[in-house]
C-alpha cells in the first residue's frame, strides 16, 4: 500500500507519510539573556513531523510503517524553541523545549485497531511534557474554525441529512436554515445533532437541538412607540473566555424580533454546551440556508461570532464549505 491514504478528504497521519505541522505559535518559552538581565519570554514557531509519530497502530501500517491514533499518538519532538535554552525555565507552561506534539482532532468515523485515526491539517498542539501544551496550532484561543470539502464522504451524508429533514418538514420553498452536525466529544461517543431555523414543536428527537429556552419576561417598544410585552432567551451557556474575555453577547435575542439566538448554529452550539463542557470536542457542520440568494453553506456574520465564541472555549468546528471562513475577532461583541 502506498503512503497516501485519506480519511474525510484528509490524508491519514503516519510515520510513512512525511507531512509536517508547521509554524504553530505561541510557543512561549523563557529565552536567555539570564538574570539580571533575563530571562525573557519570547514566543516561538513551532514544527514537528509525523515522520516523528510514536504510540501509533500495532498492526495496521500505510507505507509500512505506524499510522496516528486519536488520544494515544504523538509526534514525539517538536522544533523551533530550541534558543530557549534548558537552562532558562523553558516553556512557561510546560517547562521544556522540544516537547511532544499532540492531535487535538481526528477523522469522525473512520478508525484501525478500534481507535480514530488522525489526519494531516486536523488540530495538534506542540511543546507537550504534559497536559495542557505549551502552544497551539492555527487556532482561536481553544479550539479551531476550518472547513472541509462538501464533496468529502462526512460531509455528503450530512447534507442528505440535510435534503430529506427539509422534505420531511415541508420546507422545500421555506426560507429557512436547517443543518446537521456530527459531534465527537473530547471523550465518549460521537453522536449526530440537528436544528431548524423555524421554531418546532413536539419535536421527539434526542438529536434535535432546541437552543436555548425564552423564559424571561421582557417589554420592548414597538413601532408605534408603545411598551409591548415580549419573552427574552436565557443566559448563553458559553464560557468565560467567550463572554468575559472576548464579550461576546447576542445582539438579538428577544422571540419576535427574528433572533440569531434562533439561527441553527447557535441552537447546536448552545444545546451541546447545555450538557456539558465541548472542549476538545469537534463539531462538523453542513449548513443548509435556503436564502434570497439561493441556498448556501456558510454562516451568516451573526453566526460565525457564534461559532468564534464556540472556538475560544475549546471546540473545534468543521465547516462543510468550499468558503474560506474569515478570521475571528478578539472582540466578539458584534457591536462594531
Amino acid at each position: 500500500m502506498g503512503s497516501n491514504v485519506f480519511a474525510n478528504g484528509r490524508e491519514v497521519s503516519g510515520k510513512a507519510d512525511g507531512n509536517m505541522s508547521n509554524a504553530a505559535m505561541p510557543d512561549v518559552c523563557l529565552t536567555p539573556p539570564p538574570p539580571p538581565a533575563g530571562p525573557i519570554p519570547i514566543p516561538y514557531p513551532n514544527f514537528s513531523s509525523d515522520a516523528d509519530t510514536d504510540e501509533g497502530t500495532r498492526d495496521v501500517y500505510i507505507g509500512g510503517k505506524q499510522v496516528g491514533q486519536k488520544n494515544k499518538s504523538t509526534f514525539k519532538k517538536s522544533t523551533g524553541d530550541e534558543a530557549a535554552t534548558k537552562a532558562q525555565g523553558m516553556g512557561v507552561v510546560t517547562h521544556t523545549i522540544q516537547g511532544a506534539t499532540k492531535h487535538a482532532a481526528w477523522s469522525f468515523d473512520v478508525k484501525a485497531e478500534n481507535q480514530n485515526l488522525t489526519r494531516h491539517l486536523d488540530l495538534t498542539t506542540h511543546n507537550h511534557a504534559s497536559d495542557p501544551p505549551n502552544t497551539g496550532s492555527m487556532t482561536v484561543k481553544g479550539g479551531a474554525i476550518s472547513v472541509m470539502a462538501p464533496t468529502t464522504d462526512e460531509c455528503k451524508e450530512l447534507q442528505s441529512k440535510n435534503d430529506a429533514k427539509r422534505t420531511t418538514l415541508g420546507h422545500s420553498s421555506e426560507a429557512s436554515t436547517i443543518t446537521h452536525g456530527n459531534y465527537q466529544p473530547a471523550t465518549g461517543n460521537a453522536r449526530t445533532v440537528w436544528s431548524c431555523s423555524r421554531k418546532l414543536s413536539a419535536i421527539n428527537d434526542p438529536s434535535y437541538c432546541p437552543g436555548l429556552s425564552y423564559d424571561r419576561d421582557t417589554t420592548i417598544t414597538n413601532q408605534k412607540g408603545q411598551p409591548r410585552k415580549a419573552k427574552q432567551a436565557a443566559e448563553t451557556n458559553l464560557c468565560d473566555e467567550a463572554v468575559i474575555d472576548r464579550h461576546f453577547q447576542y445582539v438579538n435575542d428577544i422571540n419576535i424580533r427574528n433572533p440569531h439566538t434562533s439561527h441553527t448554529e447557535p441552537r447546536i452550539i448552545e444545546s451541546l454546551l447545555q450538557a456539558g463542557s465541548v472542549d476538545g470536542g469537534t463539531l462538523t457542520l453542513s449548513i443548509n440556508w435556503n436564502s434570497q440568494a439561493g441556498i448556501q453553506d456558510v454562516p451568516c456574520d451573526h453566526c460565525h461570532r457564534v461559532l468564534c465564541a464556540a472556538a475560544a472555549c475549546g471546540l473545534n468546528i468543521v465547516l462543510c464549505t468550499k468558503v474560506e471562513q474569515p478570521p475571528c475577532d478578539n472582540d466578539l461583541s458584534g457591536s462594531y
